[in-house]
């Protein structure tokens, strides 16, 4: 076991020394992506968006033990954020669909791969009370949170020169450029206390790796 602070030190110089390399972010900055693949990450970006508020802060709730205060309080800020503080359209998947129908999505498609998408979490559906999910959860927000807190504005940029989308469409990025700056930092203070705390530095370490070595993890097979 490693103090909470060596722990988020390590933690934060893991994704520093990986952001820049991260494939599909480069290719989307670079304006290298196939536009078929483009539209495949933004579908799966809406349904991961959608389910995120639907089912998996819900969830994680559920599966975070009772005594992890920080841990429920941030799973509820976060709700309420990714909710647009629960405001009609403000939420973030909302918020992707002018993205969406920019890069010739049709809504029909975005129903479909979302109903495609909650397949893939009927095993988070089925953990029970669990300190070792609730950490490997709280990483994978980290390195999610993280990456577009550095790379939102360079996505947006490309999104507009490269696939000619419009500046009015892209809110969702220029949004995430600011709003997971805070996000990721209370996401690392949160993960790298509760996983000291339970002598669980290796996992979340380990998580992370994983998470920075197959980014995006939600995005799967297309």
């Amino acid at each position: 076991m490693i103090p909470a602070t060596n722990l988020r030190d390590n933690l934060r110089r893991l994704v520093n020394d990986h952001v820049d390399s991260l494939d599909l972010i480069r290719r989307i900055v670079d304006g290298t992506l196939p536009i078929n693949k483009l539209q495949h990450v933004a579908r799966v970006l809406y349904a991961e968006a959608r389910a995120s508020l639907q089912v998996k802060i819900p969830e994680r709730i559920r599966i975070c033990p009772l005594e992890a205060v920080d841990v429920r309080r941030l799973w509820w800020h976060l709700l309420e954020e990714e909710s647009g503080h629960f405001v009609t359209d403000h939420d973030h998947a909302s918020l992707l669909l002018p993205v969406c129908r920019s890069l010739g999505i049709a809504p029909a498609e975005l129903d479909a791969e979302y109903s495609r998408h909650l397949l893939g979490l009927e095993e988070l559906r089925k953990t029970p009370t669990s300190a070792v999910t609730t950490v490997m959860e709280l990483a994978q927000t980290f390195v999610d949170e993280s990456v577009l807190a550095r790379k939102a504005t360079l996505v947006a940029e490309s999104l507009a020169s490269n696939y000619s989308v419009s500046q009015a469409d892209l809110f969702y990025f220029q949004l995430h450029s600011t709003v997971d700056v805070e996000h990721s930092d209370q996401v690392l203070n949160v993960l790298a206390s509760y996983a000291a705390s339970q002598g669980l530095d290796d996992v979340a370490v380990n998580r992370v790796e994983i998470c920075l070595a197959e980014f995006p993890v939600w995005l799967g097979a297309e």
